[in-house]
């Protein structure tokens, strides 16, 4: 009988065998259907040193790894990466991944190991391939972030897949109806006066410096509590206390970078397994996590607090009947509202979602929009601030409205004002909330070309065979920002584009997104179902994995909602000295250094009346 040893040293061959030597000989030996694309180039494994791909200094990848999947997360130069690579080699390119860590950045502790294993992945922003890529059940959502996403926020739209996901999402779309979002304008607007009273308070005696990101997180946690949850997390004013659930939020993203070796190797075997049960993985949080696991733990442990609260306090509203439910806060008719009336109506048993799947979306509405909420408000508010001449037009636009409608203004009229929508539109084109999102293959596929690549060998390229196990990278920004689609002056901020008709070229594109011929809110079945939702908060104070997932549309509702509240009675401004820079890491978000954790956006902010 074998010792334990032998067997041991004969699995860790095996593994190396199939994890090392066999990729490094296929990679060595064997033709690769993406061989013939374009695309930066990867050093060799064997030297380890970072790669440049000839855009200049300012592009030069910072990683140690020789791949060039993890220069998109580089924290300096990350996003000036992805739209160099994208202006230079076009709608469809191969990059490279490495040791299987293909659909999140590679850990530093492994990243010795990535110079003998690579993978090739594709980056696609063409809009036939896209439409493939979102409306075919072949491609899928990676399987490390639906486990990592169960953990963290539960059984809900971010963490399930197929007919489960939508089940949920049957119960989910009547809450974001039309009719829906024009009971929420009012709501919208105390939100954003609550902020523009504030501010005005902050700058009575002269131009003031404010953190606006710190207020526009708060205010956007404040309109989905109580547009989603009939619940108030903040009054918005000065000496009230952050709440708790708002800084877990904010870092959550954050964490998870910081934790990706438990994402990638811990969460899904635990998940898979079950191993030790529910008690004995809580003893090992309490007991054995310290630094940024036990910083992950704390957060979902609020996370969750928080959820458990809003949903008891929702379940005896409900049981005490509708006259309780409609006195309190949106007057019943927020989303939790809706969708756990809708459960107790649903036509079966079947069709009914468990109660831990109810809870599971509070975590997930809320994560969804509220990242992608304040962090398109805060690029629209940095671009009103930086063109003074876009703040002045939209101003007087915003002042005739309000003289004519007041704060009564409808949800048809809020969103038709014609440069305000065009301002949401252009900015969440330039700057998706999300830039890149990820699936794998489960069976090999031909990704057809509307746009043909020219390959390496200077022939046109009109499709692509991606074998099954492939990672498939979607640019969303690169998307957006084709020439070929949007002109030479497709990487420009212009709002004046959207107030003449679209070139043709637009038009005929059929890109498969839901929203103003972009992929900033998707498309297929995991497109943003509040993606109305999130251009209503736009003006007041001015959505992965589904109508509300990933990228979240309460970003356009909101951000109308607040520029229509804002911008009349004040004036932002940068502040001379302090250069604002974006993330890279998930979700751009602005910073005054990229070296530090500490998100915000300092501007200056004048009283007008």
């Amino acid at each position: 009988m074998e010792s334990l040893v032998a067997i041991f040293l004969k699995s860790l061959a095996l593994y190396v065998t199939t994890r090392v030597v066999w990729p490094c000989f296929r990679r060595l030996v064997l033709k690769h259907p993406f061989d013939a694309l374009p695309g930066p180039e990867s050093d060799s494994f064997f030297t380890g040193k970072s790669f440049s791909v000839g855009l200049g200094p300012v592009l030069e990848p910072k990683s140690s790894s020789p791949g060039n999947f993890d220069d998109f997360f580089d924290k300096e130069h990350g996003s000036a990466y992805h739209e160099g690579i994208i202006a230079k080699y076009g709608s469809m390119m191969r990059i490279h991944g490495t040791l299987g860590a293909s659909s999140v950045p590679t850990p530093k502790p492994l990243r010795i190991l990535t110079h003998f294993v690579q993978s090739k992945m594709l980056l696609v922003s063409d809009p036939q391939a896209l439409h493939h890529i979102f409306d075919q059940g072949t491609f899928q959502l990676p399987r490390n972030f639906q486990i990592s996403n169960g953990l963290i926020f539960g059984n809900g739209l971010l963490a399930t897949i197929g007919d489960h996901h939508k089940k949920q999402r049957k119960l989910v779309n009547p809450a974001f109806s039309t009719g829906h979002l024009r009971n929420m304008v009012p709501i919208f607007i105390g939100v954003a006066n609550r902020l523009r009273d504030t501010l005005t308070r902050v700058a009575t005696k002269g131009p003031t410096e404010v953190e606006f990101l710190h207020w526009v997180t708060r205010s956007a946690l404040e309109i989905i509590g109580q547009s989603s949850f009939g619940y108030s997390f903040d009054q918005l004013t000065e000496d009230y206390k952050e709440h708790p659930y708002a800084k877990s939020v904010k870092m959550l993203t954050t964490e998870q970078i910081n934790n990706i070796l438990l994402i990638i190797f811990v969460f899904p075997i635990v998940r898979r397994w079950n191993l030790g049960g529910k008690r004995l993985q809580r003893f090992f949080a309490d007991n054995l996590t310290f630094g940024a696991p036990r910083r992950l733990r704390d957060i979902i442990d609020i996370m969750h607090s928080t959820s458990v609260e809003i949903f008891q306090l929702k379940q005896r509203a409900l049981a005490e009947g509708d006259d309780v439910v409609s006195s309190r806060i949106a007057k019943g008719r927020d989303v939790l509202s809706i969708l756990m009336r809708a459960n107790m109506e649903a036509d079966s048993e079947e069709d009914k979602l468990p109660n831990d799947e109810l809870l599971a979306q509070i975590s997930t509405f809320t994560f969804g929009a509220m990242d992608t909420t304040s962090g398109v408000l805060s690029r629209l508010f940095y671009m009103l601030a930086k063109i003074q001449d876009a703040q002045d037009r939209v101003r007087k636009e915003v002042q005739e409205a309000k003289a004519e409608h007041g704060d009564g203004i409808s949800y048809e009229v809020l969103t038709e004002l014609p440069y305000l929508d065009s301002l949401c539109r252009e900015t969440l084109r330039l700057w998706p909330s999300i830039p890149l999102l990820s699936r794998d293959v489960s069976q090999s596929t031909t990704l057809p070309l509307s746009i043909p690549v020219i390959g390496k060998s200077g022939e046109a390229i009109k499709e692509v065979v991606v074998p099954k196990g492939t990672t498939v990278w979607t640019s969303l920004l690169g998307a957006n920002r084709l020439p070929e689609i949007w002109g030479p002056d497709a990487a420009e901020w212009k709002p004046e584009r959207w107030l003449s008709p679209l070139p043709e070229t637009v038009l005929k594109a059929k890109m498969p997104g839901i929203y103003s011929h972009q992929m900033t809110f998707l498309g297929g079945g995991r497109a943003c179902p509040g993606y109305k939702f999130a251009q209503l908060e736009m003006s007041e104070d001015s959505d992965l994995s589904f109508k509300l997932t990933r990228i979240i549309a309460d970003s356009i509702a909101f951000a109308e909602a607040i520029v229509y509240t804002l911008i009349p009675v004040l004036r932002f401004t940068l502040i001379e000295g302090k250069d604002i820079k974006w993330t890279s890491n998930g979700i751009p978000m602005p910073t005054t250094d990229l070296t530090k954790a500490q998100l915000e956006l300092p501007l200056l902010v004048e009283r007008l009346a």
